[in-house]
């Protein structure tokens, strides 16, 4: 009868062909490895969630300057009527949706970006002022959920962090344990 561990790569181990000692110093190093990737999996994801929401900000801001543009009584102007044809605040708000990966007004929009393309989802010259504040309450729900997602997330990171903290404990107090052993042997034979 064999038993393998799995480990993080390819290969398995074959415990039973080691010492009680090699055997449960293997597993504890195993474990620890995969602890180790999922804590990077972890701090990835985090990364990513913090990026995006710094994104989303930036798009939500770009909303907000072309809010205050359009003034309080403005619901029924368009883009178009506000700016004329200064489309430079226009490909801002698509740009910022494109670095997003957002869609804030319908995706049937195809704003258009500095780059000369489009973006589903985007601003259009026709854009009305009405539809700028649920554009960015959009946006701002997309923050929130992200941000929330980060909090459990940094949870489970504290948490990982410290089965690894457990894991190299464990290994410490093995080594230990069996270099007293083998001390006391060597002491029992002198």
């Amino acid at each position: 009868m064999s038993a393998v561990v799995p480990t993080s790569s390819a290969a398995s181990i074959d415990v039973w062909s080691m010492d009680v000692e090699t055997a449960m110093l293997v597993v504890q190093a195993n474990r620890a490895d995969a602890i180790d990737e999922s804590l990077f999996n972890y701090m990835d994801m985090i990364q990513w969630q913090t990026d995006q929401m710094s994104y989303l900000n930036n798009a939500v801001n770009e909303l907000i300057n072309v809010k205050q543009k359009f003034g309080t009584s403005s619901d029924d102007k368009t883009y178009a009527t506000v700016y004329g044809s200064d489309n430079t605040q226009l490909l801002a708000v698509n740009d910022a949706l494109k670095t997003a990966n957002a869609v804030a007004f319908p995706s049937t929009n195809l704003g258009p970006t500095s780059d000369g393309g489009t973006w589903p989802g985007g601003m259009l010259t026709t854009t009305k002022g009405s539809e700028l504040q649920p554009a960015i309450d959009s946006l701002n729900n997309m923050i929130t959920s992200l941000s929330n997602q980060q909090q459990i997330d940094m949870v489970n990171l504290q948490g990982l962090s410290n089965k690894r903290d457990e894991c190299y404990s464990i290994m410490t107090d093995w080594v230990k344990k069996i270099d007293d052993n083998r001390a006391s042997i060597v002491r029992n034979i002198a």
